[in-house]
């Protein structure tokens, strides 16, 4: 039986207080990360790539951000070598 997990986390961390311009900046900045975690998780790495590339902050209101992706695939193979041990 295959076995399907997913998992997404968005974290930040920040020093000092935040205005409502600098909420707003992060806000559009996690907005635009969730549309290329959704790209990405999916299956369409390049495209993904191309939308990391365009990616955008407001700089006047942020001092700047990193983005961080991971996947993994596992397959199932235990079925198939069990199928093969009964030859």
């Amino acid at each position: 039986m295959p076995l399907s997990l997913s998992e997404l986390a968005i974290s930040f961390s920040l020093k000092g207080e935040l205005d409502d311009e600098e909420l707003t900046a992060i806000a559009d900045l996690v907005e635009q990360t969730q549309d290329l975690a959704d790209t990405f998780y999916n299956g369409d790495v390049d495209k993904a790539f191309e939308q990391a590339l365009t990616l955008g902050f407001d700089d006047k209101e942020l001092v700047g951000y990193a983005l961080q992706l991971n996947r993994t695939t596992q397959a199932e193979v235990v079925k198939a070598y069990e199928n093969i041990q009964h030859y």
